[in-house]
């Protein structure tokens, strides 16, 4: 996960993209699980309908969390190549762009000494 903070853009969407994608990372995680599940009792039914068959319940047990991981492995590194797309390309706000409630900065633009002359004001008024 990205460790850029994207305040900017929580402030735009009302969300961090970085939850924004740990929750489709972790719907997307649920639903293989669940999947996984519902393909091991299928295969149990499957198997259990064929006369002489000697493939017991923990060895398709030991065989899907074996697929499962291999599943898991590969679904992380195609995850970590879509975060880094979306989080550059759908959920970043370039640095052109000023919110609505940022207008005023535009309107009355000050430099960093200003500002810290205004802080030091501010505090020189409030002892």
């Amino acid at each position: 996960m990205s460790v850029d903070p994207m305040i900017y853009e929580a402030q735009f969407f009302g969300f961090t993209p970085q939850t924004c994608m740990l929750r489709v990372y972790t719907a997307f995680q649920d639903y293989l699980f669940e999947m996984m599940l519902v393909v091991e009792g299928v295969m149990l039914k499957k198997l259990d309908g064929i006369p002489g068959c000697k493939i017991s319940p923990s060895k398709i047990r030991k065989c899907t969390e074996k697929f499962l991981l291999f599943m898991k492995e590969h679904f992380d590194k195609l995850f970590s190549k879509m975060e880094e797309v979306l989080l550059q390309l759908v959920l970043n706000i370039p640095k052109n762009v000023l919110l609505p409630e940022d207008k005023v900065q535009e309107q009355y633009p000050y430099s960093e000494e200003e500002f810290q002359a205004l802080q030091d004001e501010l505090q020189q008024l409030q002892q």
